[in-house]
């Protein structure tokens, strides 16, 4: 059931449709005004898998959401005006995709929330400064995990507990983070950062660099760095794809970047005080794309034929460069 008018809203033309698997709101802006309404679907579309409830302006999610046992997926993306969520949420157990990201004013997570074990993928935003310890950890099967303009969030995880499945997190506009353990994740294969401007991505500059399993790194708008976090060399042996973007004060990348054998993609922006490339960079013959953009400097060196760093870059099969 694909709702793409508010007039459409009224429930009675859908009273014979029993078996209903999929509600959603796919036009961007519009969802649903009132938990009336959704309290009517939930008594009537016992079977559903998918809710899609993204864009939507209601205060709270009715107790009864807890009915819709066969739930799969559960999407309240930028519901900004939910301040709680009922902890009868914490009952469906086959639930593997909750979406909170974008709900502003969430106050905290429910309680019980661990219960959700099945989940793979989960975002968040909320204005907890602090997240139970206890309820991540029995999350024995979260693959996905994001957090987004969660302001208030001082402390991610303490180190004790581990999530041993999950392979991507994602952390943006979360500004008074100030640790990442990133031990804690020992599957994980995707990284993002951006805009953590209290975020210390030295991690302790722990000794000895442990070995990462990371494929595919993001770092965006960390105006604070001079160098890229020693980590780094800690996924040499797996890196493919590394974005460096907004990093108005990098001067250097690391040396290790010519022994990431395994790097097909990597893509600089708007790092104005990148002057050079590695002097090794021709040793990367698994690189297959390149982009360069607002680096003025190191542009004009990678300038096609005449640049001088051309000739170590021209091997690559995609080369993007622009200077703004």
């Amino acid at each position: 059931m694909s709702i793409v008018e508010n007039d459409s809203l009224d429930h009675a033309p859908f009273s014979k449709s029993k078996q209903v698997r999929t509600i959603l709101f796919p036009i961007i802006g519009m969802g649903l005004d009132g938990a009336s309404l959704l309290d009517t679907w939930v008594s009537r579309y016992k079977c559903l898998r998918l809710l899609d409830l993204s864009d939507s302006s209601m205060d709270t999610i009715p107790d009864s959401i807890a009915k819709l046992e066969y739930l799969r997926t559960l999407d309240l993306f930028n519901n900004r005006k939910i301040k709680r969520l009922p902890h009868s949420i914490c009952r469906l157990q086959n639930l593997q995709v909750l979406i909170l990201a974008g709900c502003i004013e969430l106050e905290r997570l429910p309680k019980g929330l661990g219960k959700l074990i099945s989940l793979r993928k989960l975002s968040i935003t909320t204005k907890q400064n602090v997240l139970s310890q206890n309820e991540f950890a029995s999350f024995n099967y979260l693959q996905n995990l994001g957090f987004y303009r969660c302001y208030n969030l001082k402390i991610l995880f303490d180190g004790a507990q581990q999530l041993t499945f999950l392979e991507t997190l994602a952390v943006e506009s979360c500004g008074s983070l100030e640790s990442l353990p990133l031990y804690c994740f020992p599957k994980l294969q995707t990284l993002y950062l951006k805009d953590c401007k209290m975020l210390d991505l030295s991690l302790n500059n722990e000794n000895p660099i442990q070995k990462l399993k990371i494929k595919h790194l993001h770092l965006l708008e960390f105006p604070g760095l001079l160098t890229l976090p020693r980590w780094i060399v800690g996924t040499v042996d797996t890196l493919e794809t590394l974005v460096i973007a907004n990093f108005p004060n990098l001067k250097m990348l690391p040396e290790c970047l010519t022994t990431m054998t395994h790097l097909k993609r990597l893509r600089i922006r708007h790092c104005p005080q990148l002057l050079t490339l590695p002097n090794d960079i021709k040793r990367l013959t698994a690189l297959e794309y390149l982009h360069i953009f607002g680096c003025p400097e190191l542009c004009r060196k990678c300038k096609p034929q005449i640049g001088e760093y051309w000739p170590k870059i021209s091997h690559i099969k995609q080369i993007y460069i622009k200077k703004k």
